[in-house]
């Protein structure tokens, strides 16, 4: 299995669009949260509003882009070559800002509704940005 960034669908979304940031929530340091906690797609429901609380305040900066384009893998490995993640587009809506909390939110439903694409064993950790909108999911064990 390869990973997600060598996907050739990958690789021609992005081509040569430079990293710009890191984007990410360490879930463990939250308050509420406990050693049990985790961002595992299967318990995003069930988890306490209040653990999600400071991600709800980090807005994402579309710089100069209209709408943002959220790259969804399944996992850190690729698991279906013919279809290694799905796109999920965020349009820039006047007077409306989108935080981290929503680009994990749009990311944990799109898991949900592909469960059977999911490479289990790895959990959301973040969001790589790149040049032109693109945010690609990252996942690590």
């Amino acid at each position: 299995m390869s990973r997600h960034t060598e996907a050739p669908q990958f690789v021609a979304l992005i081509g040569e669009k430079k990293e710009l940031e890191y984007h990410h929530y360490d879930l463990l340091s939250a308050e509420g949260a406990d050693d049990d906690t985790t961002d595992d797609y299967r318990e995003w429901a069930d988890m306490s509003s209040s653990i999600w609380d400071e991600t709800k305040t980090i807005e994402i900066d579309f710089r100069d882009n209209d709408k943002i384009t959220l790259i969804v893998n399944f996992g850190k490995y690729v698991a279906d070559e013919a279809n290694p993640f799905e796109l999920i587009e965020i349009p820039k809506v006047a007077g409306h800002s989108t935080t981290l909390y929503d680009l994990y939110k749009k990311t944990q439903q799109c898991l949900m509704e592909n469960e059977d694409k999911v490479d289990d064993g790895f959990f959301l950790v973040g969001f790589t940005e790149y040049e032109g909108g693109y945010f690609s999911a990252c996942f690590e064990a």
